[in-house]
């Protein structure tokens, strides 16, 4: 992992360390106001994505794929391979639960489609039928 990547994700875990970020149950991502009160803390790319922006002064933000997030909190932020993706098992972009992300590298991802038409394979046939 890179530098530039390394610091990213290491920012975004002091926010979740000192509750100004918290990882629901559901795989969403919350920001926490002055109140205490969470509100949600990522919106919906034009790719159907979930990502977390976060101001970070001077008027820069820190932009993170939620799904990558949730990931490297679960796993620990050197668990996430920056030459792999994170897979959506139930092809469904906006389902960031845990139990529904793998990492996988890309051309595994390609393999395994977009869930969109018949020609996608299930991860758990890949894998049990993946010949080394």
């Amino acid at each position: 992992m890179d530098e530039k990547m390394r610091k990213k994700f290491d920012y975004l875990m002091d926010l979740i360390n000192q509750k100004k970020l918290v990882i629901g149950e559901n795989g969403r991502v919350y920001k926490v106001d002055v109140n205490g009160e969470l509100f949600p803390g990522e919106y919906l790319t034009g790719y159907g994505y979930y990502q977390v922006s976060v101001y970070i002064g001077n008027y820069k933000y820190l932009h993170c794929l939620s799904h990558r997030l949730i990931y490297a909190y679960h796993h620990g932020i050197d668990a996430l391979n920056p030459k792999m993706v994170i897979h959506h098992l139930d092809f469904d972009k906006t389902n960031n639960h845990i139990s529904n992300l793998v990492q996988i590298t890309k051309q595994e991802n390609s393999i395994l489609g977009d869930g969109t038409n018949n020609n996608y394979v299930n991860y758990y046939d890949f894998k049990k039928n993946k010949i080394n």
